[in-house]
């Protein structure tokens, strides 16, 4: 039985080629180039939110900028040739503007400057969580996203504040380590078994 090629199969679009391992300075010419990919798509992000560019556009543009994508992928996997990655960088760095220039012809409009798409990843089954920070209440009453909640940063505070009232943990572990950076909180409702 031959295995059906899908889209999300990488190994079929280079036929089944083995891994390619790059010797570092082809690593280092291809790191090279993904960084102004990786700043742009991540500037265009932080404006429109994660994700969101890509709902604003037509199909046939969605399209092809996952086809971008994955044959990028694929070829950071597969392809021996730099120039052809370097290539692919391109094509994908060209993607992003297209999507910005049609979402904006579209009459969409990224978030105001002051304002920020945040993102956090499933965890302990709490499922994505998004939300939009924004400076003031004034701005929170302009933006307006369909299942998206926007807080302000005084809003933002009164729950740090709550739930450090009510745990204590968030405030005491930037105290003993001032430069850390929270990625996780677990709640655990174990019971002390002495």
């Amino acid at each position: 039985m031959v295995k059906r090629k899908s889209r999300d199969d990488i190994e079929y679009l280079y036929e089944g080629q083995k891994y390619i391992s790059h010797n570092s300075f082809n690593t280092d010419l291809i790191n090279g180039a993904l960084k102004p990919l990786d700043k742009y798509a991540s500037d265009l992000e932080r404006e429109w939110g994660v994700g969101k560019l890509q709902t604003l556009v037509s199909p046939e543009t969605a399209s092809k900028f996952e086809a971008a994508k994955i044959k990028l992928d694929a070829a950071l996997l597969y392809e021996e040739d730099v120039n052809v990655i370097i290539n692919k960088i391109s094509v994908l760095m060209r993607g992003w503007t297209a999507l910005e220039k049609e979402a904006r012809s579209n009459g969409y409009k990224p978030l105001p400057p002051d304002a920020w798409y945040c993102s956090v990843a499933d965890e302990d089954g709490m499922g994505e969580y998004i939300c939009i920070v924004v400076k003031d209440s004034c701005d929170a009453s302009i933006i307006k996203k369909e299942g998206v909640q926007v807080y302000s940063l005084e809003e933002v505070a009164r729950i740090i504040r709550l739930f450090n009232k009510r745990v204590d943990a968030a405030d005491n572990i930037k105290k003993i380590f001032p430069d850390s950076t929270i990625t996780k909180i677990k709640l655990l409702d174990d019971e002390i078994p002495f």
